[in-house]
């Protein structure tokens, strides 16, 4: 997984989203943490993995006009790590998927379904506008981009 518990517990307290994050079970939280990992894992990014024998897409690497380049390097300590903002986009979306893992409007829309009516009360669904990207929350979306291969 990108992160650990303990930072994600640190994340969201720094960022007062505590509250909602703090009612699951450390359990919970371990796969919510996992699963965001591996939903990031699936979308097809830039250069290619740091290491061939890491479980995960991240740490990687890249080149540029023949150039080698690491999306981070801890300047500090010459470490390749993975970036913080993808551990970011990790925490953000495994707290979304246990806020939502339950909605029977999220279910359906994984569904397939664009549309429900009961009686004279409808709704449709929309999962770009509601903010899911191939499963991913919009917020996660947007912090990975600069890592997705561009297609021309």
């Amino acid at each position: 997984m990108y992160g650990s518990l303990a930072e994600a517990d640190i994340y969201f307290d720094d960022n007062d989203l505590s509250e909602t994050w703090d009612t699951f079970s450390d359990t919970q939280k371990i796969k919510a943490l996992n699963l965001a990992t591996k939903q990031i894992d699936r979308f097809p990014l830039h250069g290619e993995k740091y290491d061939d024998t890491q479980d995960n897409e991240f740490p990687r690497l890249y080149y540029n006009d023949g150039y080698k380049y690491y999306w981070n390097n801890n300047k500090d300590t010459g470490i390749i790590e993975v970036p913080e903002n993808i551990k970011e986009a990790t925490y953000i979306q495994a707290k979304f998927l246990l806020e939502y893992k339950d909605s029977n409007r999220i279910k359906a829309q994984k569904e397939g379904v664009t549309s429900l009516s009961v009686g004279s009360t409808s709704e449709s669904y929309n999962l770009t506008k509601l903010g899911v990207i191939q499963n991913l929350n919009r917020a996660s979306y947007n912090i990975i981009t600069r890592y997705l291969l561009r297609f021309v």
